[in-house]
C-alpha cells in the first residue's frame, strides 16, 4: 500500500514580520481510499454551491465588508449576492485607484481577486462548509496529519537551518516513522509518496533535500519508505492539498490565536499510537 502525504503551509516563512508562527502541514491518506475521499469533497462542494471551487480556508474565513453594506444579504439569491456585491467592489477600487497608494490598491485587488469564488455566501455559510469539510475528514479512520507550528519569536536554529527547510524535515521524518510503525502493525512494507503545493522559489530546494535524505537520511532517522521526490502541483487542481491548507490554517490559528475555530477541533488525530501527526 501507498500513502499520499499531501504537504502544504500556512503563514510566513520570513523571521521577521508576517504571521506569529509558522506551520508546515501534511495530510496523510491511503491510495486505494484517495477516489472515495476525493468523491465526498466534491458532493460537499455541491452541496454548498462551491463546485470546481478552491478551498481556501484563509480567504475563505474573512469578513467581506461589502457583503455587510448589502441589505438582507442572506435573503437573497445566490445571483443577486453575487451581483451587488461585485458593484460594490467595481466602486471601492475606482475609489482606491484615486485615492489610495499603488501597494494599497494592488492589496485590494488581491483581497477581491481571491475572495471573489466565495462572494455568493454569507460567512456563517462558509464557516458551514469549512465545519462539514473538517467533520468528513474526521471520519478518514485511516488519514494522518503530520503538522510542524514554529514560533518564530524564539527559532534559534537560522542561519544553520532555515525555518522553511526545518519544518519540512521535520514533517519528513515523522511520516517515514508513521509508515514504518504503521507497516509493523498491519505486517506490510508500506511506501508513501509527497505531494506539494507549487512553491516556485522552494521547489529545487526541496528536491534537493530529498535526494540528501535519501543518501544520508534526516537529522533523526534514515529515509528508506518514501519513494520519489516531491510532486509539485497546482492546489486549484488537487483536492487534497486543499484540505491541508484547511488543516494548517486551523493549526496556525490555534498558536496564534490560542484557537482554531470550532472546526479544528474534528480533524483526525493519529489514534493508532505507531507515530505522533503533530496535532495539538
Amino acid at each position: 500500500m501507498i500513502y499520499l502525504l499531501y504537504l502544504d503551509e500556512s503563514g510566513t516563512p520570513e523571521l521577521k514580520g508576517g504571521t506569529a508562527h509558522f506551520v508546515f502541514t501534511g495530510l496523510a491518506i491511503p491510495s486505494d481510499s484517495w477516489a472515495d475521499y476525493d468523491h465526498r469533497i466534491q458532493l460537499l462542494k455541491q452541496k454548498h454551491h462551491l463546485n470546481l471551487t478552491e478551498i481556501h480556508s484563509a480567504w475563505m474565513m474573512r469578513r467581506y465588508q461589502e457583503q455587510e453594506r448589502i441589505p438582507d444579504f442572506s435573503k437573497l439569491d445566490f445571483e443577486s449576492r453575487k451581483r451587488l456585491a461585485v458593484e460594490i467592489r467595481k466602486a471601492n477600487l475606482l475609489m482606491a485607484a484615486a485615492t489610495k497608494t499603488g501597494k494599497q490598491l494592488r492589496e485590494l485587488q488581491k483581497n477581491y481577486r481571491y475572495t471573489a469564488p466565495y462572494l455568493h455566501l454569507s460567512l456563517p455559510e462558509r464557516l458551514a462548509f469549512l465545519q462539514a469539510v473538517a467533520d468528513e475528514i474526521s471520519t478518514w479512520t485511516e488519514a494522518r496529519i503530520f503538522g510542524e507550528a514554529i514560533n518564530k519569536k524564539i527559532y534559534t536554529m537560522e542561519p544553520h537551518r532555515p525555518l522553511y527547510e526545518d519544518a519540512f524535515s521535520q514533517v519528513i521524518t515523522r511520516f517515514e516513522t508513521f509508515l514504518q510503525n504503521r507497516g509493523a502493525h498491519l505486517n506490510q512494507k508500506l511506501l508513501g509518496m509527497i505531494i506539494q503545493d507549487n512553491n516556485p522559489t522552494m521547489e529545487k530546494r526541496l528536491t534537493q533535500m530529498m535526494r540528501e535524505f535519501f543518501r544520508k537520511g534526516t537529522y533523526w532517522r534514515s529515509i528508506d519508505r518514501i519513494i520519489e521526490t516531491p510532486l509539485f502541483v497546482n492546489s486549484s487542481l488537487t483536492e487534497m492539498i486543499q484540505l491541508a491548507d484547511l488543516c494548517g490554517y486551523a493549526l496556525r490559528r490555534y498558536f496564534d490565536n490560542q484557537r482554531g475555530g470550532s472546526f479544528s477541533k474534528n480533524l483526525p488525530k493519529d489514534r493508532s499510537g505507531e507515530g505522533k501527526s503533530g496535532w495539538p
